[in-house]
C-alpha cells in the first residue's frame, strides 16, 4: 500500500542538489523550474505548488502531519490513475493540504459506500475538482458539493450516466463550469435538470453524448446564466433542432463540431448555415463571428434557399433584413477562411474552427476560455502532421503574421502550453 506522503518521498527525495532530475517530467503539468531541494541542513524537497502524482499506485493519504509538512503549500494536486477507493482518504488529503484549490481524482475507483454521512466538514478553498471515470453517482456529487461551498468547476465525464438524479431540491449556486462529456445521456430533459441544480451555470460541456433532439424551448429557461455550450459529437439530425440553440436566454458561445447533419458539407458552407440560423451566437466552434462574416453568411443562406419550395422560417426573417437578392453567377470560391483543427492543452483536446485570417495574438484571446489561462501565460504552437505523426512544430509568436501564412491543413493540430514564468 503506497501513501501520498510515501509517493512524494519516492519521487522527490533523490532529485539531487541541482534539482534537475525530474524537470522533464514536471514540465507536463507545472513550470519548467520544477521542484528543487532545500538547503543541505534542511534535507527536505521544496515541492511545486502544482503537484502531479499520477499513476503511482497511491491508495491512502498517509500520516497527516507528514502531508501538511510536505504539501501544505500545494494549490493544485493531480492524482490521476491511482487506486484510492475510500473517500476518507480523500478528505484526509483535503484536511492536510489547506491551500488546495484544484484536485484531480480521475480514474480512481472511489466507492460511494465509503462516504461518511456524518461528515460535516467544509473546504471553502477548493474551487475545481475532477471526478472523471470514478463512477461517482449524482447523489454523492450532491453530498460532496455540500462540503465544497465555493466550488466553481466540476468535471464528471466518463461516468456512464444515463440520467441526472440529484436529490429533490438540491441547488448549488457557486458552480459556473460543468463538464459531463462522454456519458450516455440521450434525453435533453435530463440535461435541463443540471440547469435547475446549478442556476448560475455559465459553461456546460456535454461532448459525445447521444442527444439527438432538444426539448421544447421552455426547458431552455432553466439555463438563465448559460453563455457557453459545447455539444459537439451529438446526434442532432435536423436543422429545426439546430435552430433551437438560438432560444437559450444568454447563450453566445456554441461549439457543435462533428455534427452528423452536415458531415459531408464543405467547411465554409457548413459554417455559413450555422451562422445564418443562429443570430444570437457570437462565437461558433472557437472562432468569433464578425459582422462581415454574418452578413456574408446570411446572404449566402438566402441564395441557397432562393429557388427552394421548402424554405426554413429563418429565410423570411433574413429577407426582411437584406431584401430580395439576385442570384450570383460564375462564383469563384476562394480558399477556406476557416479550418477545423484539433486543439490540445494538457489533458484537454477539442476540434475547433480556426479562422486563418487572424493573428496568433487574436487566437490566444479566443483560447482563454478553453485553457483557463491569460494570454500572457500561453505558448501556442502549430503542429504540422503527416500520416498521424508530427512533421513540424512551430511556435506562433508573430504579432502581425496571419495564420493563413502557415498553410495549415486538415489533420494538423494546435498545441497550447502553460508559459513558465
Amino acid at each position: 500500500m503506497r501513501t501520498l506522503a510515501g509517493a512524494v518521498h519516492e519521487k522527490y527525495d533523490d532529485t539531487g542538489e541541482d534539482g534537475g532530475a525530474n524537470d522533464s517530467f514536471i514540465q507536463v503539468f507545472i513550470p519548467k523550474s520544477g521542484p528543487h531541494v532545500g538547503s543541505k541542513d534542511s534535507g527536505k524537497a521544496h515541492l511545486p505548488q502544482r503537484l502531479t502524482l499520477d499513476n503511482l499506485q497511491i491508495s491512502s493519504a498517509g500520516d497527516g502531519k507528514e502531508i501538511i509538512e510536505l504539501c501544505g503549500h500545494v494549490s493544485e494536486l493531480d492524482l490521476t490513475k491511482n487506486v484510492i477507493t475510500d473517500w476518507k482518504e480523500v478528505f484526509c488529503i483535503l484536511e492536510h493540504v489547506p491551500h488546495l484549490h484544484f484536485l484531480n481524482l480521475t480514474m480512481n475507483p472511489l466507492d460511494d459506500d465509503t462516504w461518511d454521512c456524518g461528515l460535516q466538514k467544509q473546504f471553502p478553498n477548493l474551487k475545481d475538482i475532477v471526478l472523471n471515470s470514478t463512477g461517482v453517482s449524482w447523489s454523492l456529487v450532491a453530498k460532496l458539493l455540500s462540503c465544497f461551498p465555493n466550488l466553481t468547476e466540476l468535471h464528471v465525464s466518463l461516468n456512464k450516466y444515463k440520467m441526472v438524479d440529484f436529490p429533490a431540491e438540491f441547488v448549488h449556486k457557486s458552480l459556473i463550469k460543468l463538464f459531463v462529456n462522454k456519458s450516455e445521456i440521450e434525453n435533453w430533459t435530463e440535461i435541463s435538470k443540471l440547469g435547475v441544480a446549478f442556476p448560475c451555470l455559465q459553461t456546460l460541456n456535454i461532448i459525445d453524448n447521444g442527444i439527438c433532439e432538444l426539448s421544447p424551448e421552455s426547458e431552455f429557461q432553466e439555463f438563465q446564466a448559460l453563455t457557453d455550450l459545447n455539444i459537439s459529437k451529438c446526434q442532432i439530425g435536423s436543422w429545426e433542432e439546430v435552430d433551437k440553440f438560438g432560444h437559450f436566454p444568454a447563450l453566445i458561445n456554441l461549439r457543435i463540431t462533428d455534427l452528423p447533419l452536415v458531415k459531408d458539407w464543405e467547411a465554409k458552407e457548413r459554417r455559413q448555415h450555422l451562422v445564418a440560423r443562429l443570430p444570437s451566437i457570437k462565437q461558433l466552434n472557437g472562432s468569433t463571428i464578425t459582422e462581415t462574416e454574418r452578413d456574408e453568411a446570411e446572404r449566402a443562406f438566402l441564395r441557397y434557399f432562393m429557388d427552394s419550395e421548402d424554405r426554413p422560417a429563418r429565410y423570411a426573417e433574413l429577407e426582411k433584413i437584406h431584401g430580395k437578392l439576385d442570384p450570383l453567377a460564375n462564383v469563384k470560391f476562394e480558399r477556406a477562411v476557416y479550418i477545423n483543427l484539433l486543439v490540445k492543452f494538457e489533458e484537454k483536446e477539442e476540434l475547433m474552427d480556426i479562422y486563418v485570417n487572424q493573428t496568433p495574438g487574436d487566437l490566444k484571446k479566443l483560447l482563454r476560455n478553453f485553457t483557463g489561462l491569460p494570454v500572457a501565460k500561453m505558448q501556442v504552437y502549430y503542429v504540422e502532421m503527416f500520416e498521424g505523426k508530427i512533421k513540424d512544430y512551430v511556435e506562433l509568436k508573430s504579432l502581425s503574421r496571419k495564420l493563413l501564412s502557415y498553410n495549415m491543413n486538415l489533420g494538423d493540430e494546435i498545441h497550447v502550453h502553460r508559459k513558465n514564468c
